[in-house]
């Protein structure tokens, strides 16, 4: 007979296990007779194709891969070649009768599935057939545990969980969990980080504007690193272009040298040119940090020497 019975099949399949994994492989699998079909061929399933001598060792590549619950086995070897080709299905066709299609080169052999359409593994677990007393056994996705992957995993349960390490509150949510973090702040996947578009000190100071004429030689030796934002009369902008000297209320005014970014760009790094008289646009520099809030700039500045001070003007 071209087909080995189901047990015949089970007892040498665990003694060849026995040789080769050193222990007998917990998995069942039953191909009764009636699941057998002559010139047909399971399609749109196929997880793995093999070469192999006879349909004994088919069912045998199918029972040592955890998904496999059926195969095409292809009658005949292509020319010049002693070996068949071999096709793992991880679906049969009672789950899928409309592909079990016409093939006069295949036979395809099925097995009982304990993983079919309505499968017993919730939660988008995977299935696999064949295992543990139940007949089937269920891989959890993250965020899930018990024998059907029922169960939610509450991630805050741990006192000192990801969330409150990085300065968050853990809120648990249906297979995960988000970290909340206080006003101002967002979670950056390991940790609160303050947000500058939201916490930033103003500047308000409207002598600030590259159209201000006095020179009363201010600077920004007493300023603190940190990121601003400039409004009043000032504008909310720094200049892109070398302004006059004396400009700003300052002798050496400031401004930026490259353009602002966009939104996407996130932090860029900058120079601020100071300029000293004519012809003298970018005699000192200083290196600062820009962001794109959307509707307004942000900047980090640091301290500058007298008479050194940062520049705005008009959209």
């Amino acid at each position: 007979m071209e087909f080995i019975s189901f047990f015949m099949f089970i007892a040498w399949n665990a003694l060849v296990t026995n040789l080769t994994f050193g222990k007998e492989r917990d998995r069942t699998m039953l191909f009764p007779d009636y699941f057998f079909f002559a010139e047909r061929r399971l399609v749109n399933h196929v997880v793995k194709t093999k070469h192999v001598k006879d349909l004994d060792h088919c069912e045998l590549f199918c029972y040592m891969n955890d998904n496999c619950v059926s195969a095409n086995f292809k009658k005949e070897p292509e020319a010049g070649e002693i070996v068949h080709v071999y096709e793992l299905n991880n679906a049969t066709h009672l789950d899928f009768d409309t592909d079990l299609i016409t093939d006069a080169d295949f036979y395809y052999r099925g097995s009982k599935n304990a993983c079919e359409k309505n499968s017993p593994c919730k939660n988008n677990a995977i299935c696999q057939s064949g295992f543990t007393v139940k007949g089937y056994r269920c891989l959890c996705p993250p965020g899930y545990e018990g024998g059907n992957c029922e169960k939610d995993i509450d991630e805050c349960a741990a006192r000192d969980n990801k969330c409150t390490l990085g300065g968050g509150t853990c809120e648990n949510t249906a297979g995960s969990y988000n970290c909340i973090c206080q006003f101002g702040h967002y979670w950056d996947g390991s940790k609160c980080v303050a947000d500058v578009c939201q916490l930033h000190t103003v500047l308000h100071d409207g002598d600030r504007a590259v159209s201000h004429h006095n020179n009363h030689g201010k600077c920004d030796n007493n300023l603190n690193t940190g990121w601003y934002r400039f409004l009043n009369i000032s504008g909310i902008r720094m200049p892109t272009k070398c302004p006059r000297h004396n400009r700003c209320n300052a002798r050496y005014p400031g401004w930026l040298s490259g353009d602002h970014p966009t939104v996407d760009e996130g932090e860029v790094k900058r120079t601020v040119c100071f300029t000293k008289g004519s012809n003298r646009c970018c005699k000192e520099t200083s290196f600062i940090k820009v962001k794109n809030c959307s509707s307004f700039h942000v900047y980090h500045l640091v301290p500058t020497s007298c008479p050194y001070r940062y520049c705005f003007t008009y959209n």
